[in-house]
Order: C-alpha cells, then sequence, then structure tokens
C-alpha cells in the first residue's frame, strides 16, 4: 500500500545531529547533504509513484523519496549497491540528505531497492512513463523557478558510453551464444546435439579463442554459422518462445547470410546490419563506428540552460539510446517537451545535430538552431551562399541577393521555400568570382537557386564565422557538463539495459545539478557572513543574486529537521 513520506517535515526532540556542536551542525547543513535535503528530496513528488504499489489496505511501503534519494546519491558518487547502503545505515550526511536526523530509524533491506527498481523497469515497459526521468524533470523545474534562472537558452551534446559487457572478438560472441543455447536445453536434446556442440562449449569461451589462430578463426565461424542453421531450423518447435532460442536466431540472422554457392556464410563488414547485438548479456547495446573507433554500448544526450546572466546552470533533460541513434533524433525528441516546459527560443549544439527535417520541425516553434560547426566543410572551389548578402522582408522572404562582387539583383520564388535570383551575362563579365560562381551558367542569365534551407545553413555558417575571433562560445561548456554526468563511473557503468543505465545518468545529472547549487551558493556567501564579492554583483543580475542569497540564508540557518517553506 501506497502512504507518502512526510515525517522528515517534523523534527525529532533528540537527534544525533543535535549531539554535533553548532558549527558542525552549520557545516552539515550547508554540505552537500543539505542542499540535496532541500532541493531534491523536499521537492520529490512521490504521488507520481503511487500506482507502483497495491490499491488495497496492506504493509505501507518503504518511503519512495527515500529509494529515490538512495538511487540519486549511488548514481551521484559513483558508489555500488552495498556501499550505498552501508553508508545509508552508517554515514550521518547520507542520512541528513533523505531526511533522517537518528541512526536508529527508517531502515530497509537491500532487497527493498532491488525490487523498487523492478517495478520501475516494468512500469516504464508496460506504460512507456519513466517515472525517475519524470521525478527529475519535476525538481529541475522547481529549482529553476525558484532560482528564477533564465530557460530561454539551452545547449546539448551527447556522448558514449559502455554498459558492464565485455568487448569480446566475432568468434568469442558466437561461441558463448552456443553456450546460453546449451544451457536452454533439455537433458534429452543435450545428448541429442552433444556431438555438434561439444566442440565448442566443453570450456569456457575464453578458453576456447585463446589458442585459435586468425585463420583458424575464420574457419571455426563458418562452422558455427551452420550448426546455428540447424538449430534455429529445428529447436524453433520445442523453444521458440524461449528469450535464449530468439537471442540465437537474431544472432544467427545478423552474422550470417545465405548465398546460393555456398549456403550460409559470414557476412563481410560491409553487409552488417543496424542494430547489431553486442553481447548476449545486454541486447539493448548496440554497436557504431565513430571517427574510425568502435562503440559498444549506448549513447547519452545531456541538455542544460545556458543564458549568460544566470548565476547558476543547471541540467534540464537526460536522453538515452542505443548508440546507433543519431543526435538529430534525440533534438527531434527533446525539441517539443523543452518548448512547452522551458520556452526556450535558442539552442546551441555541434554539427552533428544537422537535419532539414529539423529544421522544419524547430522553424515554427519560433527557436533558432546555432551551431559551432556542420556535418561536411564548405567547397574551396565554389562560393557558398553564405558569402552573398541576402536582404528579407518583416516575414523573413528572401528580396534582394548582392554577390561577393557587388552585383545585386531581385530574388523570385517559384516554389514554396524555393527561390532564384539571376544575374545579367553583362553584369558578370571579367568578375574576379567568375570561376568559383555558384549561378547556373546554362541559361540566358547566370541565376542562383537556394531554399529556405539553404538560407538557414547559410546563417549558420555566418555564426560559426563570427565565433572563431571570440575566446569562447555558448556551447562549448557542455562538453565538460557531460563529462561531469559520466565522472562518477567513467566510460563504463557498472550496470546493463537501457533501463538502468539511464537511470544512473539520470542520478548523476540530478547530483551534478546539486553540487552546482551548492558552489554558486557558496561564492555568493563571503566569508564574514552573508556579504557577496564583488564579482558576483558584476555577473548576477538583481532577482537571481537576491534568490540565491536568500538560499544561502537558508543554508547558514539551523533549521535542522525542517523542510524550509
Amino acid at each position: 500500500m501506497f502512504r507518502a513520506n512526510d515525517a522528515h517535515l517534523q523534527g525529532s526532540l533528540f537527534s544525533a545531529v543535535d549531539e554535533l556542536p553548532p558549527k558542525l551542525r552549520t557545516d552539515l547543513d550547508s554540505s552537500w547533504a543539505g542542499v540535496f535535503y532541500r532541493e531534491v528530496f523536499c521537492r520529490l513528488d512521490e504521488g507520481a509513484f503511487a500506482d507502483l504499489y497495491a490499491g488495497k489496505g496492506s504493509r505501507p511501503n518503504t518511503p519512495v523519496n527515500v529509494l529515490l534519494g538512495f538511487e540519486i546519491i549511488k548514481a551521484g558518487f559513483g558508489w555500488s549497491d552495498s556501499v550505498t547502503y552501508e553508508r545509508f545505515t552508517y554515514d550521518l550526511q547520507v542520512r541528513y540528505a533523505v531526511g533522517y536526523r537518528t541512526f536508529g530509524e527508517g531502515h530497509f533491506r537491500l532487497r527493498t531497492v532491488y525490487n523498487f527498481r523492478k517495478r520501475l523497469r516494468e512500469y516504464c515497459e508496460r506504460t512507456g512513463r519513466d517515472l525517475l526521468a519524470v521525478a527529475f524533470e519535476r525538481i529541475t523545474d522547481e529549482q529553476l523557478r525558484a532560482l528564477e534562472l533564465n530557460t530561454s537558452q539551452v545547449r546539448m551534446d551527447s556522448t558514449q558510453i559502455a554498459s558492464n559487457i565485455r568487448d569480446v572478438s566475432r568468434l568469442q560472441f558466437l561461441v558463448e551464444v552456443l553456450i546460453r543455447v546449451r544451457r536452454m536445453l533439455s537433458l534429452a536434446d543435450r545428448e541429442r546435439y552433444g556431438l555438434l556442440l561439444d566442440r565448442y562449449i566443453t570450456k569456457s569461451s575464453t578458453k576456447f579463442v585463446f589458442d585459435v589462430s586468425s585463420a583458424q578463426g575464420r574457419v571455426h565461424i563458418a562452422e558455427i554459422g551452420r550448426i546455428m542453421a540447424k538449430l534455429v531450423d529445428e529447436l524453433a518447435q520445442d523453444y521458440g518462445q524461449h528469450e535464449t532460442y530468439a537471442l540465437l536466431k537474431r544472432v544467427f540472422e545478423e552474422q550470417f547470410i545465405q548465398d546460393d554457392e555456398d549456403g550460409w556464410r559470414p557476412r563481410k563488414h560491409n553487409e552488417f546490419g543496424s542494430p547489431l547485438v553486442c553481447s548476449p548479456d545486454d541486447q539493448e547495446a548496440s554497436m557504431r563506428r565513430k571517427r574510425g573507433v568502435v562503440h559498444k554500448g549506448y549513447v547519452v544526450n545531456v541538455t542544460e540552460t545556458c543564458a549568460e546572466e544566470n548565476p547558476v546552470q543547471l541540467i534540464v533533460k537526460v536522453q538515452t539510446a542505443p548508440n546507433i541513434k543519431t543526435d538529430v533524433g534525440f533534438l527531434k525528441e527533446a525539441v517539443i517537451c523543452l518548448k512547452r516546459r522551458l520556452d526556450i527560443d535558442t539552442c546551441y549544439t555541434d554539427g552533428g545535430y544537422n537535419q532539414e527535417a529539423l529544421y522544419r520541425m524547430m522553424s515554427p516553434l519560433g527557436i533558432e538552431h546555432l551551431q559551432t560547426g556542420i556535418q561536411g566543410h564548405p567547397s574551396t572551389t565554389r562560393l557558398g551562399l553564405y558569402q552573398y548578402q541576402i536582404s528579407k522582408s518583416a516575414t523573413g522572404e528572401p528580396l534582394t541577393v548582392i554577390c561577393p562582387n557587388g552585383q545585386q539583383t531581385l530574388v523570385q520564388s517559384y516554389r514554396p521555400g524555393r527561390y532564384h535570383a539571376a544575374f545579367e551575362h553583362d553584369q558578370c563579365r571579367g568578375c574576379p568570382y567568375s570561376d568559383c560562381c555558384r549561378s547556373n551558367r546554362n541559361s540566358l542569365h547566370r541565376t542562383v537557386y537556394f531554399t529556405d534551407y539553404d538560407l538557414e545553413i547559410a546563417r549558420r555558417r555566418l555564426y560559426i564565422e563570427s565565433i572563431k575571433d571570440q575566446a569562447s562560445n555558448p556551447r562549448s561548456a557542455v562538453e565538460s557538463t557531460v563529462y561531469s554526468v559520466k565522472r562518477p563511473f567513467g566510460n563504463k557503468l557498472p550496470v546493463r539495459g537501457c533501463f538502468r543505465v539511464h537511470s544512473l545518468m539520470i542520478g548523476s545529472a540530478c547530483m551534478a545539478n546539486v553540487r552546482r547549487i551548492m558552489r554558486a551558493m557558496k561564492q555568493i556567501v563571503g566569508p564574514d557572513g552573508y556579504t557577496p564579492s564583488a564579482a558576483r554583483r558584476q555577473t548576477v543580475s538583481f532577482s537571481s543574486f537576491s534568490k540565491l542569497v536568500t538560499y544561502a540564508t537558508q543554508l547558514l540557518r539551523p533549521r535542522l529537521g525542517m523542510c524550509p517553506s
């Protein structure tokens, strides 16, 4: 039975915190634990998780906000489950962060955390609603409103990250699949297929490939293909609904292709499709080659605010998917949500977020997309449209074009969203740009053709040129943000599956926001009390500054055991 946890709002008469000296109590309240308690724990909406529990009268649940706090702290520090549980049991800071002030309350078994994760995953699979992501976005939205941050500008970037899977060769992977198939078989079928499989399953896949040369490996791969073809055909009737059979069939279809001459043969590198199973232990992980490097696992896309007047920037959205998903796909998925939640009008990205369909989607929403790079280098033998001066009407329609040599002509529209500008041949005689002009020379006029999207790309290239002379650009800082989210674990997480990877990334992002808010408050509050430094006065707007001073004052106020109003 679901029951909300609001016991932390009522302070205890006696607590472990009261035994600390006043200075240590103040330090505890202003540490990450106190900021986490106020900025995350007190903002968690437990009611959204009521569907995870029985509606009839039964034993009350372990507090949802405590379990969520456990997950966020674990991800934020990169701890294992056992270490986090030990810290929760004996560490006053961790207990303070989740609303407990004594060591004798709120205990539960670690199995409770596992069951809670299972409920979250099953609910997400059943309804398509990720409650952890919803909770993170609600918390962040409240933080943005409380700090009065400008959310009109955001920046985003993606990064590759691996789950807890081994990086093995193709042969070892196929042998490992055969070992899993053997475990699936009944005793009678193990005897039936013993001669067929024993060569590959009598020892571990690692030991099998240890003494195999490259030439022998190719022979073994072809032989395994013939074995898998036989197993897929003969096991379908008895094991067709088994998850291991589904793995066998998928791997066989991905790794082998039918040849009229040789039957089934291994696929060549240019014949592989997408996605591709990388490990039998994590079938959601995919493989992708990026800049000549092969990545196996997932890709995480992080979005944060970036308005210059903000005293602190917060991560507002985290997306996770198998790494075959493109940056364009992430932005398409996020743009409607970001417009509704934050009313953004500017989005900074790198060159990977570039597609005409994306422009068609963002333009009607009034979102300006600024890139620090565009896929594909501009031609060195032909003028780019960004080198022409194009005037526009109040509604954004192009009116005139001035070429790099100073010739001007009117723009004509011959189809919605498509335009041409015709220059007289006489005007172009002797032009120094004649050999590299982008105009079409197969007509009576030298005509330049372009579309709305061509104009958009020209605008972005002009922006890229304008920021080359600047010391920094608004997008670059998001790369350190991505690093801060991955930092507790590095490039490889200790979990498998897209849901668990996504959960850890959300928890780490939430903790990164806590650290940012804590640092901002420490910078504003001077060493002698509440006097801000002169440097911060120059960069923080009055409303945001006054709000942060109020928050910092609350941090230093000994309101132990109480949630700030």
